[in-house]
């Protein structure tokens, strides 16, 4: 049975902090329709009444900041920065230019279903860590010695939820990392609004 959607439990990371090496340019500031892919993002949670903060090197007018303290050290020291004020967090990459928002619904509707720490989507069988649910009490297991969401995920009660089988569209929850993969997304429909 699915949970009613409760904004009030959930609150949201984007993370702006990557070194974009394959994209040969900042992945936070590129721009779809004149607006940047992370702004799009927070816009979009805005639409959910789910509160936003940006992790990273780029920050974004009208929304919460935390700069990271050493650049390009990976997506878990930024997380090790944020203190969670809500019962759920969810994560999202500045890298989705397709993002919708109701990926965010379908997760927090598993929440009772099942005791987890994390909802995690797949596709096509990969774990997408950046893209996820995740209970506030998993930040305290943030451990210095990870070096990978992986490892995060390993020490976490998960969740996999297969996006091929939830209903929404995979297009819309993909990650762009070289301008090919971003042609990529945005050819496959080029009518998303």
């Amino acid at each position: 049975m699915n949970s009613p959607f409760d904004p009030s439990t959930i609150q949201a990371i984007i993370l702006t902090g990557g070194a974009s090496r394959r994209m040969g340019r900042d992945k936070a500031s590129l721009e779809v329709d004149s607006v940047s892919i992370a702004l799009r993002t927070a816009r979009k949670l805005d639409e959910l009444k789910v509160p936003v903060t940006v992790l990273g090197r780029t920050p974004l007018e009208g929304y919460d900041f935390i700069a990271d303290q050493q650049d390009f050290q990976g997506p878990l020291v930024a997380l090790r920065a944020f203190t969670p004020s809500r019962q759920w967090v969810f994560i999202a990459s500045c890298d989705m230019p397709r993002f919708d928002a109701s990926i965010v619904r379908a997760l927090a509707g598993l929440v009772s279903s099942a005791d987890a720490e994390a909802f995690v989507p797949t596709i096509e069988g990969r774990l997408q860590p950046l893209l996820g649910l995740y209970r506030a009490e998993a930040f305290a297991s943030l451990s210095k010695g990870m070096t990978s969401m992986m490892a995060w995920l390993d020490a976490l009660r998960v969740v996999q939820v297969p996006l091929e089988e939830s209903g929404l569209n995979v297009r819309h929850c993909l990650s762009a990392n070289t301008p090919e993969e971003l042609a990529s997304i945005l050819a496959d429909d080029p009518n998303f609004p």
